[in-house]
């Protein structure tokens, strides 16, 4: 099933070119002025004409889904039950799922769907989430054209792999994880694995005070980070990915000479980090 993941995601890419080539041929068309009705019937045919090929290009990117879906409900009839699937997966969808995906144009039939085979068709129009790419990337593999839906597959499809898992939880720590060590007073030894690491921090969390104060720092750091994380929230706040260090950096420094009460009392949001990043690392504005 890898390959079909692989597939799909370079399908995607493919057909986001050829859909901003088509839009702008349209556009160029468009704007060469008036010929009577000749032109206007000219239009419509181009229009009906793009329209099919519209509809051609997500019926392919759906293929893969319909092979998955396929299997997964053979697998029911068998009484097979994936670890993978979320326990409403083939509850109904629900109307506002339904209303998405037609309005985004797909070529299905509502009666054949599932409210988790809805939300994966709705996810292919969402972009792939950070975490998942981290997997592909670790094991080589293309994100190229990744959406939410292929990107989430594929990492599943990978980590069900008892020697690939195992090589998983066994990289080093993130640099994200060693800055959340660090804001909670512990240091990451070198060679600190992924899953050390998750070990000690889930520790802390287990009998942390949730008003205490390395909590509130994590807090904010893991508030920040996620938005700065998102493209489309770096792009309205005017700056470019920094690293995790600037940004524990710059938490440390907002909560310096500040009690726990006060931090509870006025948190650290991004907009502040924001400010300060690029007050000390002018390169980051955008």
């Amino acid at each position: 099933m890898e390959g079909f993941w692989i597939l799909l995601m370079v399908i995607a890419a493919v057909g986001l070119v050829g859909w901003s080539t088509r839009k702008r041929s349209a556009g160029e068309a468009t704007r060469g002025g008036g010929q009577g009705g000749r032109r206007a019937g000219t239009t419509a045919a181009g229009d009906g004409a793009r329209e099919t090929r519209r509809q051609a290009a997500l019926s392919e990117k759906l293929a893969p889904l319909r092979h998955r879906w396929r299997q997964l409900r053979e697998e029911r009839e068998a009484g097979v039950r994936s670890g993978e699937l979320a326990s409403w997966y083939f509850d109904a969808p629900t109307d506002k799922q339904l209303a998405v995906i037609r309005e985004a144009g797909w070529p299905l039939d509502p009666r054949g769907l599932t409210k988790g085979m809805a939300s994966e068709v709705i996810g292919m129009d969402y972009p792939a989430e950070e975490e998942n790419l981290e997997v592909l990337r670790f094991f080589r593999q293309s994100t190229a054209g990744a959406t939410q839906t292929t990107a989430r597959i594929a990492a599943v499809e990978l980590l069900a792999d008892a020697n690939r898992r195992e090589q998983w939880e066994a990289r080093p720590a993130s640099k994200v994880l060693r800055e959340s060590l660090r804001l909670i007073g512990h240091k990451a030894a070198k060679g600190l694995t992924e899953r050390e690491g998750r070990k000690q921090l889930d520790a802390f969390l287990l009998d942390a005070d949730d008003e205490g104060l390395e909590r509130l720092l994590l807090e904010a750091f893991e508030g920040a980070w996620g938005d700065l994380e998102d493209r489309d929230v770096r792009e309205d706040l005017g700056i470019r990915k920094p690293t995790p260090r600037q940004v524990a950096d710059v938490i440390l420094a907002s909560a310096r000479g500040r009690s726990a009460e006060e931090l509870a009392a006025n948190p650290i949001m991004t907009e502040d980090v924001v400010e300060a990043l690029i007050e000390q690392h002018p390169s980051l504005a955008r």
